[in-house]
């Protein structure tokens, strides 16, 4: 789903990425 998003759209690659990083850090 996302992926074939995030080939079109690589700035919306980076706002997963850093949804992604946000997560992670509250997992920690």
């Amino acid at each position: 789903c996302f992926e074939a998003h995030d080939e079109h759209d690589p700035e919306h690659l980076d706002k997963i990425s850093e949804a992604l990083n946000n997560l992670q850090q509250q997992l920690n």
